[in-house]
């Protein structure tokens, strides 16, 4: 068996030697057609696919309450919730509770306090995902017993190399989170990379139990308020225990709870989900996105395989011969069709193994998207074992995709009509009409990805021209936490008082403001509901953006009050509640009515009954190309928070006032934790220019690829029409056809199938185009005028793509011709 594969392997090299030019072709195609795949399939593993970095990770599945009130995305429980349900359910070996929080760490007391990311964990947390620490240990039972008794901690791996040089004697030391001492009695495993690690890197694990004294500014109790469901909940099946079986179980307990606690808990739904699924509920733009681009990839593929089928179909009635006198001498129609998909097969190798340096190209691009805050970072994204086993898959697949249709019809072919010198019409009329159904594939799926290809153009390129409807130039931001330094939310509104006021006062520097949430990063839900307006059955209030903010944030930022007035100081704790809304709620609710003294009621954290007083131009809050989405705004004296951002306008270049900024708020106090200090302008580019840009370009590229395979199909289409027609051609020439006219008939056999795979592209398109708007929200702007352009482009590519055969088919020779089979 060995030695006839090995006769195969040695008979396809010798193929591939003797036809160079179609070998050639037929492995760069497979190579576009694999490496825009093993890309995609690379960063949508690192952002939604690879599984968490715990042994058995397929047995753990996320459970929490989702709401009935609309925001079904987020599945998570409070630390009342987690108790019960963890006393009660018995379908789970254990259930682990967790979250992360930005901290203030310090090794040493004499440093300002780095911001990191610190996993506030049960007891169970490493027990129950099975992860073994590489030094000392995890948590006892009792350290989550007490609330901020037992200040220990597990340092990260990452954590322990980076600030203790993985220094083994590390056990016992004490480092500094909140302004508080924890004793270290763990490190984790390299491999263990945290719960989130798509973009969160855990620097240090905590007891649940440390939250109240961590997260000091807080004006509710994590601990006991049943209703602050801000906790992630895993839990590792039993054995022989199934997704739905645990499902049946969290029901009646929901059902139970809702019982007990009717304030709480009526509106929940109590139930477990994948780890998978949750990734994709949790982010659905990114999903969206990566889907759209996979589809592309797939396209591209698709086009590739396609065009490697047409070139195997045109070389039939060269190889019709041989394989007709292998089968005339004994060879099996088996034995045949296994050398031909040998052959398919090593060109689908060589293909993969190019597509791998394109998919590096392509994840390379990727790598170039940048994050805009110092604490959370983008995956790692590589080409790694796992993007290595998925080429080989996608190489070997398309083999047989590509080759196993050639392979069946020449092993199907009379042996007596093969052995002939002759080609007959009628085959050669069939070989035509299989050859052109492949380009009229082409093309069609050529027109797809060009029209996403115009897509993407217009909607990233026309929305950062037109910009996020606020200011970026010249402007400086730091986040700041004086909450971390032990602040209460009242000392938190001073202290940031006070920064206003000494920012003002740097060399270069203008209007300064404060807020609680940069626009296109980390904007909040409010919770309110308009006066007069009748929620939908079993809803409790409306979920517009929220920010807090002072009176200078709409002069800094340069958002225009289309109506009343901004935020002044006088707006303070002890002054009438007020609030500014943007003109898209203002027209939801109060339309053809003037927003100004209308009452909206703020339902979370507290309630109370907030007036209009001012009504601000929309504008871009999470991701560019949005839809307008309500906004409110609440001044940062009524609404004090324990961590806020800084911004500073500039006269001249922002990025000299970055670093004074932070030597100014470290001069207020040391122990105040600063991070994100950089320009508007970098945060901007690295938020919507860096995505936008890199997205273009892939989307672009796929498209060219679609339409170079288009042109070299229809080439190849051409030609082979061509070579089994010298003879006729021949002829007609003989007879008194010119030129011209043997041109314009080749032309018009090459433009056929070009023409019907538009027709068919269109349709596709359109589809495409119904399609787009419900896999992303940022693709809605569609100009039906850029089929103007890419219409004619596809019809010109043809034109070239048959032009250079048609032309070489108007000088053949009538004396030459009419000697040839």
């Amino acid at each position: 068996m060995l030695g006839s594969i090995g006769r195969d392997v040695r008979h396809a090299a010798r193929v591939f030697v003797k036809n160079p030019g179609f070998t050639a072709i037929a492995v760069i195609s497979i190579a576009f057609g694999t490496g825009a795949n093993v890309a995609m399939f690379s960063v949508t593993d690192a952002l939604l696919l690879r599984p968490l970095p715990v042994p058995a990770p397929e047995d753990l599945v996320s459970v929490g309450f989702r709401t009935t009130r609309g925001f079904a995305s987020t599945v998570a429980a409070s630390h009342a919730d987690y108790q019960d349900i963890r006393e009660r359910a018995r379908s789970f070996e254990g259930l682990v509770a967790f979250c992360s929080r930005r901290v203030g760490i310090r090794t040493d007391p004499t440093t300002p306090p780095r911001v990191r990311i610190a996993t506030l964990v049960s007891s169970n947390f490493f027990q129950v995902l099975r992860v073994e620490p590489t030094l000392g240990r995890g948590f006892r039972a009792d350290e989550d017993d007490v609330p901020g008794r037992d200040a220990v901690a597990v340092l990260s791996h990452g954590t322990w190399v980076q600030e203790y040089d993985s220094d083994a004697s590390v056990l016992g030391r004490t480092i500094q989170i909140a302004s508080i001492d924890f004793t270290i009695v763990g490190v984790a495993p390299e491999s263990f990379t945290g719960m989130q690690p798509r973009y969160i890197r855990d620097a240090i694990y905590v007891p649940l139990a440390m939250w109240p004294r961590i997260m000091s500014t807080r004006t509710v109790d994590p601990l006991t308020t049943r209703d602050l469901r801000v906790l992630d909940v895993t839990g590792r099946l039993k054995p022989g225990v199934s997704l739905a079986d645990a499902r049946a179980e969290l029901e009646t307990i929901n059902l139970d709870l809702a019982r007990e606690y009717p304030a709480t808990n009526t509106d929940q739904v109590l139930t477990a989900q994948t780890e998978l699924t949750l990734r994709f509920l949790q982010a659905p733009l990114d999903a969206a996105l990566l889907t759209i681009l996979s589809m592309l990839s797939f396209a591209v593929l698709s086009v590739a395989c396609a065009n490697v089928a047409g070139l195997l179909a045109s070389r039939g009635p060269v190889r019709a011969r041989e394989i007709a006198l292998r089968l005339a001498i004994g060879a099996g129609r088996a034995r045949i069709i296994r050398q031909l998909i040998t052959e398919s097969l090593g060109i689908a190798l060589a293909g993969g193994a190019g597509g791998l340096a394109i998919g590096y190209v392509g994840i390379g691009l990727f790598r170039q998207i940048e994050f805009p805050t110092d604490v959370i970072a983008l995956p790692v994204m590589k080409l790694d074992e796992r993007g290595l086993i998925f080429s080989l898959i996608v190489a070997t697949t398309s083999a047989f995709v590509f080759g196993l249709g050639p392979a069946l019809q020449l092993t199907r072919i009379d042996l007596v009509e093969a052995l002939k010198t002759t080609d007959t019409s009628a085959r050669r009329h069939r070989r035509l009409t299989g050859r052109s159904a492949l380009v009229v594939v082409q093309v069609a799926l050529s027109l797809v990805l060009l029209t996403m290809a115009a897509f993407a153009f217009q909607v990233f390129r026309t929305e950062l021209e037109r910009g996020p409807g606020f200011r970026t130039a010249r402007i400086a931001k730091i986040s700041l936490d004086p909450g971390q330094a032990r602040y209460s939310e009242e000392e938190s509104a001073r202290f940031f008082e006070r920064a206003v006021d000494n920012a003002r006062r740097l060399p270069g520097a203008g209007i300064a403001t404060v807020l609680s949430a940069m626009p296109l990063f980390g904007f909040e839900l409010a919770s309110i509901v308009p006066e007069g307006f009748h929620l939908p059955p079993g809803e409790k209030s409306v979920r517009p953006y929220g920010n807090s903010v002072d009176e200078h944030y709409f002069a800094a930022l340069e958002i225009p009050i289309l109506e009343g007035r901004a935020f002044t100081s006088a707006d303070t704790s002890g002054s009438r509640p007020v609030a500014i809304v943007n003109e898209t709620l203002a027209r939801r609710y109060w339309p053809g009515e003037s927003a100004i003294g209308k009452r909206i009621r703020r339902v979370e954290p507290r309630e109370m009954w907030l007036e209009v007083v001012g009504v601000a131009k929309t504008t871009t809050y999470v991701y560019p190309g949005e839809e307008p989405h309500d906004a409110i705004y609440f001044p940062f004296r009524q609404d004090p928070r324990g961590s806020m951002l800084l911004l500073v306008q500039t006269a001249g270049d922002s990025s000299t006032c970055v670093t004074p900024l932070g030597n100014m708020v470290r001069s207020m106090d040391a122990d105040v934790p600063q991070f994100d200090a950089q320009t508007i302008e970098r945060f901007y580019g690295a938020r919507a220019s860096s995505i936008a840009s890199v997205c273009t370009r892939m989307i672009d590229g796929m498209g060219f690829m679609g339409l170079t395979l288009t042109m070299v199909g229809l080439y190849g289409l051409v030609s082979y029409a061509v070579s089994r027609r010298t003879r006729e051609i021949g002829v007609r020439i003989a007879i008194g056809a010119t030129r011209r006219d043997i041109t314009v008939m080749i032309l018009r056999e090459g433009l056929t199938p070009a023409v019907v795979g538009v027709a068919v592209g269109l349709v596709l398109s359109a589809g495409a185009v119904r399609v787009m708007p419900m896999l992303a929200p940022f693709a809605h702007r569609i100009d039906p005028r850029w089929f103007l352009v890419m219409v004619p482009a596809l019809f010109l590519v043809s034109v070239v793509a048959s032009l250079v055969p048609a032309r070489r088919a108007a000088r053949v020779d009538p004396t030459v011709a009419l000697r040839c089979e």
